[in-house]
């Protein structure tokens, strides 16, 4: 892979406590460059929110999108890819959903240099 292709890697989160500083951990040791983590906290109600947060706080390579209430796997992923996808616009440096009907909270340490940018011939997997 070159060293220039940018990877996003989405996270969906729901009450993952126990296992996600070890999940956090990995993704933080990477040793390629030039990575996105987009966590999706899918309204857990144990500490995973707080954990998150502290990893996006403290590495700009983290986002966390956080969804009040529960609405299962398929939508947390899709909201990743929306993310991605630019669905989400930079407002007073603070990412906000351009549908407003979608309550969520996003985290950074600060907006990530740039968003991985789709080209015609860019993959989503």
């Amino acid at each position: 892979m070159k060293h220039d292709t940018k990877v996003a890697v989405i996270v969906p989160l729901y009450n993952a406590e126990k296992y996600l500083c070890q999940c956090l951990e990995s993704l933080k040791n990477q040793t390629y460059t030039n990575l996105l983590f987009v966590l999706i906290n899918d309204g857990s109600s144990d500490s995973s929110l707080q954990i998150a947060k502290s990893y996006c706080f403290s590495d700009d390579r983290f986002v966390l999108i956080n969804l009040e209430e529960n609405k299962g796997l398929s939508y947390a992923r899709n909201l990743g890819l929306d993310f991605l996808c630019q669905k989400f616009k930079l407002e007073n440096q603070e990412y906000k959903m351009i549908d407003k009907s979608i309550q969520t909270e996003i985290f950074t340490l600060s907006p990530p240099p740039s968003l991985i940018k789709r080209s015609p011939t860019s993959k989503i997997f």
